[in-house]
């Protein structure tokens, strides 16, 4: 079986909101982190801007979003155009300080994807999944060790 690993975004100091990579050891199914890093420089300067504006706490549709609807409420992406294509990095949110700080917020990036016109909601579903496998929440509780406290591998 395969392990999964919760990276930081460098470059960021994080204070109320923090963002990661999850990848699994031997899948590339996970491939939000291969996509940010073969970004070229204007691409990835553009997305880290992005990350930073999420990370300041601001609201910009265009730019990052959730989804209302409560089955996908965890859910999270970032956005950007590429020759007129959409891009996406998906992922999901979490609390992973849930004693010390409850208003800090991670989100834990896991997909890339080019978006047609419809959001493909298979991906929000697969995220759903990932947000509570105990391989995953494990993965967090490595780099955010109260995340882990009260979770039973029994309970997923």
């Amino acid at each position: 079986m395969s392990n999964f690993v919760f990276t930081h975004v460098s470059g960021y100091s994080f204070r109320r909101r923090a963002l990661g990579f999850l990848q699994r050891d031997g899948s590339t199914e996970l491939d939000a982190k291969a996509h940010f890093e073969e970004l070229v420089e204007k691409d990835a300067n553009l997305v880290r801007s992005r990350f930073g504006h999420w990370l300041e706490g601001k609201i910009f549709d265009k730019y990052f979003h959730g989804w209302s609807d409560e089955q996908y409420r965890q859910c999270f992406v970032f956005k950007w155009e590429k020759r007129h294509k959409p891009q996406r990095l998906y992922g999901f949110l979490c609390h992973p300080n849930p004693s010390t700080d409850k208003g800090f917020l991670l989100c834990v990036l896991a997909y890339f994807a080019t978006k047609d016109d419809a959001t493909d909601y298979t991906i929000l579903d697969r995220l759903n999944k990932l947000r509570q496998d105990f391989s995953v929440i494990s993965a967090i509780s490595a780099e955010c060790a109260e995340f882990m406290v009260g979770k039973s591998k029994w309970n997923h």
